[in-house]
């Protein structure tokens, strides 16, 4: 029986140390506009939020303003 708490306890753990908010998970979009807007986003490749340049149209939830923002939404 302890085995079984501690192995559910340790899975509950990783997932929570590792699972992203689903909007970090989405594509960094530029849009289809010609704005130069400097934005952050989180890079799933890279695993870490980068600065992007952001056309200011057309955009999904992966956009913040600062990369606190997306540090503290993407952690």
């Amino acid at each position: 029986m302890s085995r079984l708490f501690i192995f559910v306890f340790i899975a509950f753990c990783v997932n929570n140390i590792f699972t992203l908010d689903p909007k970090c998970t989405l594509p960094l979009e530029t849009g289809i506009c010609r704005a130069e807007l400097h934005r952050f986003g989180y890079d799933t490749k890279l695993k870490e939020c980068t600065q992007f340049v952001y056309g200011g149209c057309h955009h999904n939830e992966n956009n913040f303003k600062s990369l606190e923002d997306c540090r503290a939404a993407c952690k």
